[in-house]
């Protein structure tokens, strides 16, 4: 399984946030620290707060933080969010061409079984599993820039 560029985003920057102790954070900086788009990661932001992983402030000083406790993100649920539950297999859906095999294909049912299974894969981890050498991962950001 794969998860998209956004999905990817999302991770970095709760990566980022957990890590930072000094509480607020701009997504410029995650962005920079990353070297990945400031849009993108602006758009992951947002998204972040509107689903209450993070929180954010507005102004001057504000920034974004942490909005729960690490070990409260299930990797799964986060990832099946942010990728919007989207099937692994279309059959031809999005291009408009449906398979002309479609409907008698056991092929859906097997992926969308093996979809699910990697989810509860996925949720058997926190994000506190992610970032258990804190360490490790602030002096690579920290070195990045």
């Amino acid at each position: 399984m794969q998860i998209s560029t956004f999905t990817d985003y999302c991770l970095r920057i709760l990566i980022f946030l957990s890590i930072t102790d000094d509480g607020l954070t701009t997504t410029k900086d995650i962005a920079a620290r990353y070297n990945i788009s400031f849009h993108h990661a602006a758009k992951a932001s947002k998204w972040l707060v509107r689903e209450g992983y993070a929180d954010s402030v507005r102004g001057k000083y504000g920034g974004i933080s942490m909005a729960m406790p690490l070990e409260k993100i299930r990797l799964g649920d986060l990832v099946r969010k942010a990728n919007g539950n989207k099937k692994p297999i279309d059959c031809g859906k999005d291009s408009g061409k449906m398979c002309v095999i479609h409907g008698a294909c056991g092929l859906p049912d097997i992926f969308e079984t093996a979809n699910e299974a990697y989810y509860q894969a996925l949720n058997n981890y926190s994000l506190k599993d992610a970032v258990l050498n804190k360490v490790g991962i602030s002096r690579l950001l920290q070195n990045f820039v």
